[in-house]
Order: C-alpha cells, then structure tokens, then sequence
C-alpha cells in the first residue's frame, strides 16, 4: 500500500517510540505509524501487554494494531476520525460543556489505569487522540505504563525516557526529594487540564532546562486568571494538582474524581461552590512512608565518587550490605537518581537471606 506523510500535528518521539500519522493514497485510510525502541524496553512485550490491556479495558478507548513490520518494529494502527489532543487545545473552539466532558473522559482514562495498578511513564496531550463530532477520546499509546508494584526497579525509566518536557511532573525530573507514584501522573495530568481550560500551557518556552526549573520552582498563573470566565474552584482544583510537593496533590483516585465530577455538575448546573472544600473525602488508600527521608550522604559521596573512576567499557559492580531495616533502598535510589545516563548502563538488584540461601 502507498503511504505519503500527511501534515498534522501528530508526531512525538522520545527515547521510548516514536509515532506519526500517515495516509493512504490509494484508500484515504489515515494510520497511525508507531516506532518502539530497543533501549529499554523488550519491544514485542511492550506491544503484547498493550493489546492486553486494550480488551481488558473495554471501557477505554485505545486504538487497535492494524499490522507490523517486525524487522523494523514499526507497527500501523487504524486512526478513528479526529485530531490530536494538542491540535484541539490549540484551536480554542470547545465551548465550557464539552471541556469540562473532555476533562471528564481524561481523567477516566488516567485513573482506570491506576486502579489497576498501571503508572504511565510519560503522560501528556500527546497520546491521545479526540474524536469532536462523536466526542470520542482515544488513547494512542498503552506501551509506555509499569506495573506500580514494579516502580522500585524501574526509576531509571523516568529518567531516561527524556518525557515531554511541558508535562513532566518535578519527581520525574530526578531534581527533587520525592520519587515517583501516581502523584506524578496528577501533575502531568493538571498540566494537560490547565492547557484544555485555557487553551495554553502553564509554563512557557522552547528549553528543556528553563522548562524543568519551571516545574521545580515556579507556580503557574492561576487558570481563572488567564482565562477570565473560568469557575475559580475548577482553576483551584487544577493548582492543587499542580503542586510541588506531592503531598499537597491529591492523594487518591477517589478524592480527585469525586472533587472534580461535583465541580462540574455545580458548574453545568449554575449552582454556587462558595462553600467547596478541595480534598475534604481525599483519604490514601494506604500508608505510605515520606519519601524524603534521612539518607546516608557518606555512602552516597562513596558510591559517587567509585562511579567517576569507572572507565570507558569497564564493567564494575557494587555490593551495599545492611541489615533489615537500613534503608539500603533508599541510599540506591538516591545515587540512581545522580548518575548521568549518557555516560552510565546500569542495573541494580538485592537479596535477602533465608537459611543461608540468598534469594
């Protein structure tokens, strides 16, 4: 089949996959061309678990392969009527109804993966795919998600994957004192619900750098103040979600959908929100321990500075060893966090004892 670029809006590319919209000249088809990568993924595992997900969630939306092409591992996937996300923001047409139903449909699509214990690495307008005559959002991509009980392994992903830039949450940055959760997807999330109600991005600019200190160190103009007309507890919804610290975001699924469902119905229906309280049913569904804990800076120093004498293609490794209860994971995880990946390939692991058996 003859295949030609087309121009939209759709083309993303970090060190994950690539994708790009292409049509067919012969049948008017528009497909979608997805590229993985090989440096951190296992490729057909990342599109078998995609199509996995895409029968178990027969709720969502997500776009279905068409076919591949294995020795390049492209894969061709079947694009419904519609435009980009972004494209959409972009145009400023969508009246408040239909954003705050488009607000509604992302946010279903985000925590539907959580519940089932799925984090998305690189969350942003990107991925999805809106369909405005039969109001239809679709989700473009299923590949880039971790299970959250493997999050401890796969910290280096965040890092490595170079995430868009304009919705990158602070702990994924590796420049702050928090580490990753589903904390960070509300973030990235809230970046993607600030453009939607205002049709622009909270932080503006064409460099990574400037960009990421933005998101360590700066609070975006509320929404309600670029966009006059906005309910101000919807723009303080938004904020919160924006925060800093993940602490002060929402802690749990149900607090956010609860909170944002009973703004939009308030706001639909021309009631008063004057007496709203953010996150007053906003409870963890488990305890978790603060993430910014004391960390053992001499073994870090150590560990630091055994890593700048490693030469080109030398192999070394490193064996930490605590009792139970040390926080060895933590002291890991920091120095993770430090490494510049361009120079290092790196994998970590642990063992316990039982019976004198390591496991």
């Amino acid at each position: 089949m003859r295949t030609t670029d087309i121009h939209t809006a759709l083309f993303y590319e970090n060190k994950w996959l690539s994708f790009k919209e292409k049509s067919s000249i012969s049948q008017g088809n528009r497909i979608l061309v997805k590229s993985l990568k090989s440096d951190l993924i296992d490729r057909r595992s990342a599109i078998t678990k995609e199509e996995a997900y895409r029968k178990q969630f027969d709720d969502l939306k997500i776009i279905q392969k068409a076919s591949e092409q294995s020795d390049a591992f492209e894969y061709s996937y079947a694009l419904p009527p519609g435009s980009p996300l972004w494209q959409i923001i972009q145009r400023k047409k969508l009246n408040l109804e239909e954003r705050l139903f488009l607000a509604k449909n992302l946010i279903h699509i985000v925590l539907s993966f959580h519940k089932r214990k799925l984090l998305f690495y690189d969350l942003s307008w990107d991925i999805f795919w809106y369909d405005e005559l039969d109001q239809n959002l679709y989700l473009l991509d299923a590949t880039m998600v971790t299970p959250i009980d493997q999050l401890e392994t796969r910290y280096n992903v965040f890092l490595m994957i170079d995430s868009n830039m304009y919705t990158i949450s602070p702990e994924q940055t590796f420049q702050s004192s928090s580490i990753p959760d589903i904390r960070s997807n509300y973030y990235s999330l809230a970046i993607i619900l600030y453009a939607l109600f205002t049709g622009e991005k909270p932080f503006k600019g064409d460099d990574r750098v400037s960009i990421i200190h933005k998101h360590l160190s700066q609070l975006p103009k509320a929404p309600h103040l670029v966009q006059g007309d906005l309910n101000i507890i919807l723009s303080n919804f938004i904020i919160k979600l924006l925060s800093k610290n993940p602490n002060d975001r929402y802690q749990s699924a149900l607090g956010l959908s609860n909170d944002f469902n009973l703004i939009s119905d308030h706001i639909l229906n021309g009631t008063s929100l004057e007496d709203f309280e953010l996150g007053r049913n906003d409870f963890p569904l488990k305890f978790t321990m603060p993430d910014n804990v004391f960390i053992r800076e001499d073994i870090i120093n150590k560990l630091i500075e055994h890593s700048e004498g490693i030469n080109a293609a030398e192999k070394n490794i490193v064996l930490l060893q605590g009792e139970e209860g040390a926080d060895s994971d933590s002291i890991i995880n920091q120095f993770l966090r430090l490494l510049n990946y361009d120079t290092y390939y790196i994998g970590s692991g642990k063992y316990t004892l039982e019976n004198n058996l390591p496991y």
